[in-house]
């Protein structure tokens, strides 16, 4: 490609004057992008068709089709185009009608000439933009799917080696089997990574004729699956640091093919054309094509990138738990300075432990944000690749499918997020093999052509929330139950007793599938088993909803995991217990006698905002929410404080005898003897080392609004 190019994508002139065609493409050259040309619309729709093009200059006036009329066939095919349409007729009439069908300007042939060439400038430099932010976009995805294909990787030796113990435990094959299939779904989503695919492929066909017991393994077998295990970590490194792999693998597929169909033997060595496929990493590298280019600059390599260290959730658990260590031992350093500072000690003396104070709230506090801003990731980094599963599996499928993702700002821990986005990668494939109809079946029952999919996220309370919906045909719970005895998976007692929603509940049992053939989409039955497995990992829960002929609904929560947390909190007395209460969910502190009280069928109340709120300790709503406080106005003390606790649209007033400090408490969930407590999160360590219980503002106004 010419190095003076910002692009290599094309500039089309349309226009039946060979002269003025000569002369509008001398006009727009050296702009930074090729222009080619076509004398009618119909040769011009031909181009289109074999060459990338970015922008079209087309003459209104032509044989055939107008300008107008080409604009529309064209945006139906390409609706992010630019389109300028030149003419020497143009009417009020004609203009209208141009926008209306999305041209993007009208100029005056040959007048605007000029004018012309600035505008196809502009188009020049937009779309270089546009390419470099996609480049970037690809490179980000590329790098989370690498992330994900090497921790998929990093222990697959060890479980190769299993597949010789006596007798060999079926979890071990199911496990090889889900990497390969995982890895095969995500490579398939990308340009540049078909030789992964292919041989995970292969390599995938191999393992289920393991599975289905018509091979045994055996050393000879084992050297294979080691072989094939080395090839496709190769692959993965080549693809992170964009080398094309300049080895041919086509033998090596075809000896993974002739081991899954017995065409070899267990006693015989690995084929001979696979021990002669030398492959390595480090290979010289060659530039991999993409149809997307900025030219003018030359692509930076992965190694010369910071791209940081790998970090295991164990260690950031340990990290987290030092760091809560640190605020304790902050905290009562903090408590031992209050009480020094009241000694008689020199000024100077005084302002230094202060200043020393002062420092370590400082690097504590840095500290612990650190490792909580380490230990989160945005879910929509983790999705990003999503759109691009939908859009590879659709067009294998040859449907129409869109996706719509919200709320995938939310932070999440990277534990949840590697499991959903390795996860949802199956629910999505499946969504689209098996849920999105074909386009014109979606048109005779009255739907768009296009299905879509949607992935919303949020997070109440101390629970994540995963909601993804499609537009499709539904799940028949008849056709599943039949599938299911056909594999032998229930009995005919099972399949005559059990309801609908049991029947779908099937779809999640290893080795299910509806599909009739096996495709590259979906057809293993190890998709949804994936999905279950994982989410039960971490403790949550998969629900299936489906309305036959209208869609499918798989709503995934996982509780937010367990770990120390620190929270700048109030430290409180009552009834001669200290509690700690979260600042987040204080909206107000006011002393008791400056409120409004009343009893309301027995429950003491106040008035907030204009609003009737409950009132009391925090054992009259714990303890018995339905008869609320016996208290009355007379039993409080002169100096009771009332703490207004929000959550979402509830508020409640505790009372508190006194508020004795603003604390940053390291919040410690309840162990294993103490699972749960109603109107409590935890418990902190105070300075004073007792041990005080952490008010949890949700759980509390349940309590209190049980009545």
């Amino acid at each position: 490609m010419n190095s003076s190019l910002l692009i290599n994508e094309n500039l089309l002139v349309v226009e039946d004057d060979a002269e003025l065609r000569d002369a509008i493409c001398e006009t727009l050259g050296g702009l930074g992008a090729p222009v080619i040309s076509a004398a009618n619309a119909e040769d011009a729709l031909t181009l289109v068709r074999e060459n990338i093009c970015f922008a079209v200059i087309s003459d209104y006036r032509m044989p055939g089709m107008n300008g107008i009329d080409f604009c529309r066939v064209l945006k139906e095919e390409l609706p992010g185009i630019k389109f300028v349409i030149l003419t020497g007729y143009a009417d009020k009439q004609t203009v209208l009608e141009g926008f209306r069908v999305g041209i993007d300007d009208l100029l005056e042939k040959p007048q605007d000439l000029a004018h012309l060439r600035d505008k196809a400038e502009a188009f020049v430099r937009d779309r270089a933009r546009q390419i470099e932010q996609e480049q970037e976009e690809m490179k980000a995805i590329r790098k989370i799917f690498c992330a994900e294909a090497n921790d998929i990787l990093r222990d697959i030796e060890t479980f190769i080696f299993r597949l010789e113990e006596t007798p060999l435990q079926s979890d071990v094959v199911d496990v090889l089997f889900r990497k390969a299939h995982t890895l095969k779904g995500s490579a398939g989503a990308f340009q540049g990574a078909e030789k992964i695919q292919a041989v995970t492929h292969a390599y995938e066909n191999l393992l289920q004729s393991i599975k289905k017991g018509r091979l045994r393994p055996s050393q000879a077998l084992t050297q294979v699956l080691l072989q094939g295990a080395d090839v496709i970590k190769s692959l993965v490194v080549d693809f992170e640091n964009f080398r094309a792999t300049p080895v041919n693998l086509q033998p090596f597929v075809d000896a993974l093919n002739r081991w899954t169909e017995g065409q070899v033997g267990n006693n015989a060595q690995v084929a001979s054309e696979s021990q002669q496929t030398q492959f390595s990493p480090t290979s010289e590298p060659t530039a991999l094509p993409s149809p997307l280019v900025i030219a003018s600059e030359t692509a930076t390599s992965a190694d010369d990138e910071e791209d940081g260290i790998m970090v295991t959730i164990d260690k950031l658990n340990s990290f987290m738990e030092l760091s809560g260590e640190l605020v304790v031992l902050k905290n009562a350093y903090h408590a031992t300075i209050k009480q020094v500072l009241k000694c008689q000690i020199p000024a100077e003396q005084k302002q230094r432990l202060e200043e020393m104070n002062q420092s370590m709230d400082k690097i504590s506090e840095q500290i612990q944000s650190q490792i909580m801003e380490v230990r989160k990731v945005q879910l929509k980094v983790a999705f990003q690749k999503f759109p691009r599963v939908v859009r590879q599996a659709s067009q294998d499928l040859q449907k129409q499918v869109r996706i719509e993702m919200s709320g995938i700002d939310l932070g999440v821990d990277k534990s949840i997020a590697k499991a959903l986005s390795s996860s949802l990668v199956h629910v999505l494939r499946n969504s689209v093999d098996h849920g999105i109809e074909r386009p014109d079946i979606r048109v005779t029952k009255g739907k768009p052509e296009s299905g879509t999919i949607s992935i919303q996220a949020q997070q109440i309370g101390e629970q994540i929330k995963i909601i993804i919906d499609d537009d499709g045909a539904g799940i028949d719970p008849e056709r599943v139950k039949k599938k299911a005895f056909e594999k032998g998976l229930i009995d005919k007692e099972q399949m005559t007793k059990m309801t609908p929603q049991e029947a779908m509940e099937l779809i999640f049992l290893p080795g299910f599938s509806t599909a009739d053939q096996v495709t590259n989409v979906s057809g293993r039955g190890v998709g949804m088993d994936v999905v279950k497995t994982e989410v039960t990992r971490l403790c949550g829960t998969v629900n299936l909803e489906s309305s036959l002929g209208k869609g499918t609904t798989i709503t995934i929560t996982i509780p937010v995991p367990k770990t120390v947390l620190v929270e700048n909190t109030l430290l409180a007395e009552s009834g001669g217990h200290q509690i700690v209460v979260p600042l987040v969910s204080i909206s107000k502190i006011a002393p008791v006698k400056d409120l409004i009280l009343s009893k309301v069928d027995g429950r003491m109340t106040c008035q907030h905002d204009g609003l009737t709120i409950p009132l009391g300790d925090y054992r009259s709503f714990i303890e018995s929410p339905l008869k609320g406080s016996s208290l009355e106005k007379i039993d409080f003390s002169p100096d009771a404080l009332v703490l207004i606790i929000s959550h979402k649209n509830c508020s409640l007033a505790l009372a508190v005898d006194r508020v004795i400090d603003q604390l940053e408490a390291v919040i410690r969930p309840f162990d294993n003897v103490v699972e749960k407590l109603v109107g409590f999160k935890g418990t902190s360590l105070l300075d004073s080392e007792q041990v005080a219980f952490v008010l949890d503002a949700e759980s509390l106004l349940g309590a209190a609004y049980a009545a």
